[in-house]
């Protein structure tokens, strides 16, 4: 058997996955899958990629790629303002799985669907005390309001500032070129693993919109303390 042979992809398999990627870029650029519709997106892929039989452990091991593997994007330089990355992100999960489902319907259709056991609703327990613990925080509905409560500690300023210039620079500050008079982004040589991540979720939240400063102070303040639950509940699926 040629080499080609071996690596070719049926037509069916490779037309799914373009048809169900474009469905995504389109709903991205349209607005249906933006706001919850992309968390509901995102929340459903990290369910039903089959990565563990098990709930629990199918949520730890997608969450750690998802939270690890979203900041690699940010080491591609593709210019200033751009906001692709959640949703290539998406795009790429959705065509193959699409193909991979495709390629053998009646045999891995069922595996999307994971097994739950009583154990497995720990993780949402946890996530729940912990939502409640913080709820004053999370129901925070302006940028005004937002700002306030950043403003209460003193280092918030520093840190939503590496997330604004990674979302302006469209990579991290490490990798931002000196402008014409040689100055660079302050922060450059600070680790920006947990900024990326924000800023990944802010594009996944509003794409159209995350240049905005108002939606950068809010979603910032949410999402550092999202980010804590979302830790919380991570470390309870994997137990």
């Amino acid at each position: 058997m040629s080499s080609r042979a071996r690596f070719s992809v049926p037509v069916p398999v490779l037309a799914s996955g373009l048809v169900g990627a474009a469905v995504v870029v389109t709903g991205r650029l349209g607005g249906p899958i933006t706001g919850w519709g992309a968390v509901a997106l995102a929340a459903a892929l990290v369910v039903v990629v089959p990565s563990a039989k098990q709930l629990a452990p199918r949520l730890f091991v997608n969450l750690l790629l998802v939270f690890g593997w979203s900041q690699v994007l940010w080491w591609i330089p593709v210019g200033r303002g751009s906001a692709w990355h959640a949703t290539a992100v998406l795009a790429l999960c959705v065509a193959i799985l699409t193909g991979w489902v495709v390629r053998d319907r009646r045999a891995r259709l069922p595996r999307l669907l994971p097994r739950v056991r009583p154990v497995d609703l720990v993780p949402f327990a946890v996530g729940f005390f912990v939502s409640v613990l913080y709820w004053p925080l999370l129901a925070i509905r302006d940028a005004q309001s937002a700002l306030v409560v950043l403003l209460s500690g003193w280092d918030n300023v520093n840190h939503f500032a590496m997330v604004r210039e990674i979302l302006t620079f469209g990579t991290t500050g490490d990798l931002v070129p000196p402008n014409e008079n040689g100055i660079v982004p302050a922060f450059m040589d600070y680790p920006q693993a947990f900024h990326a991540t924000v800023a990944t979720l802010l594009e996944l939240w509003s794409p159209q919109n995350v240049q905005r400063l108002d939606v950068q102070v809010l979603g910032y303040q949410k999402l550092a303390i999202g980010l804590v639950l979302a830790s919380a509940f991570v470390l309870a699926a994997g137990v």
